[in-house]
């Protein structure tokens, strides 16, 4: 979020995090890449991380599992003509060994990423247009494999970070300079759009840092912030 060279931050089978842009995968899903596409950072308004279970698919493929097993026991019961008697029972565990996989794999977790952005503002009116017929993303959901779970967690732990920490302290450095680095709590809220807690935590961890230091105004007693980098 500067004016030097665009630094990623997380590169996933999701989508790349830089400091400037997120590019996501439009469409992907468990096998399916998705298409790649790319939006600004301001654009983007939320990102969570939903972990599901394929219990329906689950039980389709243990019902299959059943089945298989009853009919294998049946022709060598010999209640069941099966032809080529080898061959089919070499098949028949294959397949058994896959409805098998497809159990384990539909019950572990699997992450699904929900992003949300802003609808773009239009330049014109044909855009206006265009726009209302063929209306943007606003809700993208990816899907991955319980073995893309980790690459999904830093997707979306290094995406709201920025969201909700490198946003909006540069959001509150911006309005410190114009006020000559020194700040009121009043001031800070007023100017950032900030949620009280937001912004107070903002200031502890700057405070901890050493970017921040506090004290009261001579004349009122108001507490005031000082960014120590902007003095």
């Amino acid at each position: 979020m500067g004016n030097g060279p665009e630094q990623v931050r997380c590169d996933t089978p999701f989508g790349v995090v830089t400091d400037r842009r997120l590019f996501y995968f439009a469409g992907k899903h468990i096998g399916v890449p998705g298409i790649q596409r790319q939006v600004p950072l301001e654009h983007v308004l939320s990102v969570r991380l939903e972990r599901r279970r394929f219990i329906t698919e689950a039980g389709i493929y243990g019902l299959l599992l059943a089945a298989l097993i009853t009919v294998s026991w049946a022709a060598g019961r010999g209640f069941v003509v099966v032809p080529h008697g080898k061959l089919s029972l070499v098949l028949a565990g294959l397949a058994a060994l896959a409805l098998i996989w497809g159990i384990i794999h539909s019950l572990r977790p699997h992450p699904k990423v929900v992003l949300t952005f802003s609808p773009p503002t239009q330049p014109n009116l044909l855009a206006n247009l265009i726009a209302r017929v063929f209306p943007p993303e606003t809700c993208v959901i990816a899907w991955g494999s319980p073995q893309e779970m980790t690459a999904a967690h830093c997707f979306v732990a290094t995406l709201d970070h920025i969201l909700h920490y490198d946003r909006p302290l540069a959001h509150l450095l911006q309005v410190a300079q114009a006020h000559q680095g020194q700040l009121t709590l009043a001031t800070a809220l007023a100017e950032t759009g900030l949620a009280a807690p937001d912004l107070e935590s903002l200031l502890t961890d700057l405070m901890r840092q050493g970017r921040v230091d506090v004290g009261n105004a001579p004349d009122t007693g108001v507490l005031v912030y000082t960014f120590v980098d902007l003095i």
